[in-house]
């Protein structure tokens, strides 16, 4: 099942004008009902759970970006084309974090591995997710996590 590369107006935000590209990218992976998430290896947020994700370089498209970090958090390879950008969230002070999705077919098979920018990985329901205590996942994953899902359910 490949995504639609339509976007929901009200998922997203205005990019700021001043800038061409997002300050950071990351991927919503949903595959047999369930949410890959990463714990994170880094100083920022080290031992929260979040989405793959990283800076955008310069020269990257958000779509190339969100597909590299992907690789070198997880192993997974993905051409950018199958990303669709379906949300940007303002982190503040000018920054924002376009948000990409990708609905792996059922009979793909998954298997990531943590690299070292990641201290873990798992699959994880919706439910499970948000069950999780906020202590223990970046900011506003939540609020990322519902609108994908709300977007896999109105757009594919």
């Amino acid at each position: 099942m490949s995504v639609s590369a339509r976007h929901s107006p009200t998922l997203r935000n205005k990019l700021n004008p001043e800038k061409d590209r997002p300050f950071g990218v990351s991927t919503a992976v949903h595959w047999r009902g369930c949410w890959l998430l990463g714990l994170r290896g880094n100083e920022l947020w080290r031992g929260l759970w979040s989405l793959p994700g990283g800076r955008v370089e310069d020269g990257e498209t958000p779509s190339r970006s969100a597909a590299r970090e992907l690789q070198e958090e997880t192993g997974l390879i993905v051409e950018p084309q199958v990303l669709s950008p379906f949300m940007d969230l303002d982190l503040g002070e000018g920054r924002t974090l376009g948000v990409h999705l990708w609905e792996a077919r059922a009979d793909e098979l998954l298997e990531p591995e943590p690299s070292s920018d990641c201290l873990g990985i798992s699959w994880l329901t919706l439910d499970a997710l948000l069950a999780m205590p906020e202590s223990a996942k970046t900011p506003r994953l939540n609020e990322v996590m519902r609108a994908a899902a709300h977007h896999l359910t109105t757009h594919l």
